[in-house]
């Protein structure tokens, strides 16, 4: 179970800790009571503090930087890559061409934050970070501008693959959908994972094992006749490990998609 947003700061303000220090506290609460204490708080670096209760099993970590990596992306990572020294996460200061593609997915305030968009000036894109074990890995740059000669998304990463993004939900049924924004939105209602466009890898395939599912929805844009043939590959590659439902001429990304016809779609 991971804290809350709010718990992991109460719990830090109320024991500040130097960098280095690492401290063990009684972990009262609903959920977990006990008398002895069994809360570990360590402050390994000057912007991170990590928490885990090893009554409950509760855990958190808290960054002092804009960009926290929320629990549902818990890929290994490998080398890390650093945003744009101008990216700002707040979307008042987003242009028009920004709020507008975000707030076609429908995404809460709370979703967008968890998923740490934000919007480069000199890049010109708005910017989808990339998690591996809770630290940031890479981003997408997704195109807003009709001027701009680069291709509609691009990605970061010192990776020579980056690892598909995995937003765990529970259930036996396991969604896959091209990008991050549909996986945060499919997510709602059962785990899914974006595989950052239309590729498929054994890592990825191992995930989903590891996951123990029993279902998979395959959920791509099938508007082309080679993605067509990239989902009957796949679909043919899964059956051999579980059931597969394939998504086709549904005429638009999951994002677009609002919550009743997320659930008709995969049968939830």
């Amino acid at each position: 179970m991971r804290l809350s947003r709010t718990e992991v700061d109460n719990l830090i303000t109320a024991n500040p800790l130097e960098v280095g220090q690492t401290i063990r506290i009684n972990h009262n609460t609903s959920y977990c009571s006990g008398s002895s204490p069994s809360l570990k708080l360590e402050r390994p670096t000057s912007t991170t503090t990590k928490l885990k209760c090893f009554r409950c099993g509760a855990y958190g970590i808290h960054n002092t930087g804009h960009y926290e990596a929320p629990s549902k992306y818990l890929e290994p990572s490998r080398l890390p890559v650093t945003l744009p020294k101008d990216s700002d996460n707040n979307k008042n200061n987003w242009p028009p061409q920004a709020k507008v593609w975000v707030n076609k997915a429908q995404l809460t305030d709370e979703e967008i934050d968890k998923l740490g968009l934000t919007y480069s000036k000199s890049m010109r894109r708005i910017l989808a970070p990339l998690y591996a074990d809770h630290r940031l890995d890479g981003y997408i740059a997704r195109k807003l501008f009709d001027d701009d000669p680069a291709p509609k998304y691009f990605v970061k990463t010192k990776a020579r693959q980056p690892k598909a993004q995995h937003f765990k939900c529970g259930g036996n049924t396991v969604v896959l959908v091209e990008d991050v924004l549909s996986g945060v939105k499919v997510s709602r209602h059962a785990s899914c994972i974006s595989l950052l466009g239309t590729n498929f890898s054994d890592t990825t395939l191992e995930m989903m094992l590891a996951g123990g599912y029993s279902k998979a929805v395959i959920w791509l844009d099938d508007d082309n006749a080679l993605v067509q043939a990239k989902q009957r590959a796949l679909k043919n590659k899964l059956e051999l490990y579980m059931d597969v439902q394939l998504v086709k001429g549904l005429g638009k990304d999951p994002k677009e998609c609002d919550d009743a016809e997320i659930k008709s779609v995969i049968g939830e």
